[in-house]
């Protein structure tokens, strides 16, 4: 993701196309993506199936949705394209109360990343709660690179509440935090 924030470094470092970060709920993943976008001064584009769903309809139109992320992603550089749950792009069966359409872009999103050019600084970025159930050869061959983000343990989470609250000013007794 670093080589992304400057021209040159990305020019001469290795160039990742494609992330997915996968983990349980409330591990913090959208927060990453955000966290990415925030540190590159980077525009957010959200091509969940969710938030397409209705629109641009037919091949033709994601086609053009996919021709217009591309183009406005190039002419506004750094831009990272987030696609929450990605692995239902890739899934097998998709359930039939499901409107969202999410396997809409399983063949047109691979082709985009291996069209990118290398000093295009566009950076496609994935969540996913279950990478399982997807077909996993074709997520790897979608993402480059998957980062799994574990459920925080007892200690880790101790230790967040206890410097979040240590910052903002807040006094704590020694059995304090245990309780919450």
């Amino acid at each position: 993701v670093l080589p992304m924030g400057s021209q040159t470094v990305h020019e001469t470092a290795p160039h990742v196309k494609s992330i997915m970060i996968a983990g349980p709920h409330g591990t913090g993943k959208r927060m990453l993506v955000n966290a990415i976008c925030s540190e590159l001064g980077a525009n957010l584009m959200d091509l969940s199936a969710e938030n397409i769903c209705g629109k641009y309809p037919g091949k033709a139109g994601l086609t053009m949705l996919l021709h217009l992320v591309l183009k406005v992603g190039k002419l506004l550089q750094p831009t990272v394209v987030y696609i929450g749950n990605a692995d239902k792009t890739f899934i097998k069966k998709v359930a039939k109360n499901d409107m969202s359409d999410p396997k809409r872009l399983k063949k047109e999103l691979p082709k985009i990343i291996k069209k990118m050019a290398p000093e295009d600084r566009i950076l496609f970025v994935g969540t996913s709660l279950t990478p399982w159930e997807g077909d996993v050869k074709s997520l790897c061959q979608c993402y480059q690179k998957i980062v799994l983000i574990p459920r925080p343990d007892y200690a880790s989470r101790y230790l967040l509440f206890k410097e979040l609250i240590t910052r903002h000013g807040g006094r704590l007794a020694p059995t304090s935090i245990s309780a919450l």
